[in-house]
């Protein structure tokens, strides 16, 4: 059986070879275990350094790249040449998986419907929320018509599947008809009770300087990286010696410049990319209190891992975030005093903070990639033998 996949990821080219920070050929193998023959329409960027990025290439594998349809000039031919090459492509293939939000998971999803293919939605995030922390006035303008295009898409579907439990199901909610899962698409690295009792020595023998961590892409705007630097340049008045390290790919220089008018520079550092796995596993075991500033998520993946290390963490309550920490580890977005407090709270109580890295590493149990990869199994096996197509 064959089967379209289509997003609008961007990977890396380099010597003929495909690269990614997402999709591996062990995310990707997943779909060819099942499917035996996977297309990936997606879009393309040509580096000269892959060393922090993993290869996509691999047997059962074929990519095909298209250009950016997500610009105004797109709508002067560009998409409908797009529009007819996916049209042929959804005719040639068994079945399709569209990921959303994406312009390109859109428009093949809509091509599957009126033609009557198997289709499947993969959601991954909120769109709202993406359009509405990401850019100007034209991507706020333009939020509520991606979210409606997007909501009435889900809602088409007879296959969906979430990376939250609750909250991407309650705001993009499918047909009562559809077959639904919820399961993240994070891969985490065995756990087992000694992170968790090195976590706790970690805490207890915890000095004067406090180490805070976020991990995200700094190229985006909604990772809401400028609160953090805001409430720990409050800490500072209060004498607490402190690092804030991130971890990411990105321009920093806004968050440098802010650092600096803030006059706390040389205690925001910027680490770089690590490739996944022990390299960040490491990363995460140096940081004591982990955050999650973000303005809009799905189910942050980074998150889970620090959790999966025992790390005590602080999120704002946007997206699936809620349905991971500890309801008083939550602060409102943008709100940078609320934040403090919560940092405050903690570096007050090592008790609080032993008991909340405690719940964190349990939770992490239920999105161990054992079990995550047999839920996926299940379903979609259940879609590829569904005749009802």
């Amino acid at each position: 059986m064959s089967v379209l996949f289509v997003y609008d990821h961007r990977f890396m080219l380099k010597d003929g070879e495909v690269y990614s920070n997402t999709f591996s050929y062990s995310v990707l193998k997943q779909y060819v275990d099942i499917f035996s023959k996977v297309t990936i329409v997606a879009r393309s960027i040509a580096v000269d350094d892959v060393d922090r990025a993993h290869i996509s290439t691999g047997d059962g594998l074929e990519f095909i790249f298209v250009e950016n349809i997500s610009t105004f000039q797109s709508f002067f031919g560009l998409r409908q040449r797009i529009n007819n090459q996916l049209k042929a492509l959804v005719k040639d293939h068994d079945v399709v998986i569209a990921r959303l939000p994406s312009e390109l998971g859109l428009m093949v999803s809509n091509l599957a419907f009126k033609m009557h293919k198997k289709c499947l939605v993969e959601v991954v995030g909120c769109t709202w929320g993406v359009m509405w922390n990401y850019g100007g006035l034209i991507s706020k303008l333009y939020a509520p018509i991606f979210y409606l295009r997007v909501k009435s898409t889900i809602y088409r579907s007879q296959y969906v599947t979430y990376v939250t439990n609750n909250f991407l199901q309650l705001r993009y909610p499918s047909s009562k008809s559809a077959k639904t899962i919820g399961v993240s698409d994070v891969i985490l690295s065995p756990i087992n009770r000694n992170i968790l009792n090195q976590r706790v020595t970690k805490i207890e023998t915890l000095g004067e300087k406090i180490v805070f961590g976020t991990i995200g892409d700094w190229s985006v705007k909604y990772k809401g990286i400028e609160i953090v630097i805001e409430a720990l340049s409050i800490l500072q008045h209060q004498n607490v010696d402190f690092e804030y390290h991130l971890l990411g790919a990105g321009d920093p220089k806004k968050y440098i410049s802010l650092a600096q008018s803030l006059d706390i520079r040389d205690k925001v550092i910027f680490d770089g990319v690590l490739p996944r796995g022990k390299a960040v596993d490491k990363w995460l075991d140096k940081i004591d209190i982990y955050l999650q500033p973000s303005l809009t998520e799905g189910l942050p993946r980074s998150l889970i891992e620090s959790m999966s290390r025992g790390c005590p963490a602080i999120g704002s309550s946007v997206g699936g975030i809620p349905e991971l920490l500890d309801k008083n580890m939550l602060f409102s977005p943008r709100e940078k005093e609320q934040l403090f407090e919560k940092i405050e709270y903690l570096l007050h109580d090592k008790e609080k903070m032993i008991d909340i890295a405690e719940k964190n590493f349990n939770k992490t149990k239920e999105y161990q990639q054992e079990l995550l990869d047999e839920k996926r199994k299940i379903f979609w096996l259940m879609f590829r033998e569904d005749k009802n197509f």
